[in-house]
């Protein structure tokens, strides 16, 4: 199963997306950034789903920091500003995809089902190339 990892200060909508998505992912969460990347570093998750803005960190730099782990997960980035210059700087800054809020549970597992798809791939052309 893969794993799963959701940074979002509020506690609140980890444990309902852990909810809605522990069936088809081995899902952990954290509303701590640091104690996030920690995780990152111990264990490799396929996928990541990192909110963009909060009173306690801000998810570029979490985004930046994550892409300096060896096995890195693709990242879908959260925003409740939805404006087309954030979305390109996420994607800019390494984001997959960028979904506005509120979360919607249906498009969040969509975004994470292409996710996984273009994760295998990369991992194959990674055992391909060793």
């Amino acid at each position: 199963m893969k794993r799963l990892l959701i940074i979002y200060d509020e506690i609140g909508v980890c444990k309902s997306l852990y909810f809605a998505l522990n069936e088809a992912y081995d899902v952990s969460y954290e509303t701590d950034a640091l104690a996030a990347l920690e995780l990152m570093r111990e264990s490799a998750f396929a996928v990541c789903s990192l909110e963009l803005r909060s009173d306690k960190y801000y998810g570029l730099a979490v985004l930046r920091e994550s892409q300096t782990i060896s096995r890195t997960p693709i990242v879908t980035m959260t925003t409740a500003d939805g404006s087309i210059e954030t979305a390109v700087v996420a994607i800019q800054s390494g984001a997959y995809t960028y979904v506005t809020g509120p979360v919607d549970i249906s498009e969040r597992a969509l975004g994470r089902g292409q996710a996984d798809g273009d994760q295998d791939i990369s991992v194959r052309v990674e055992q391909l190339s060793e």
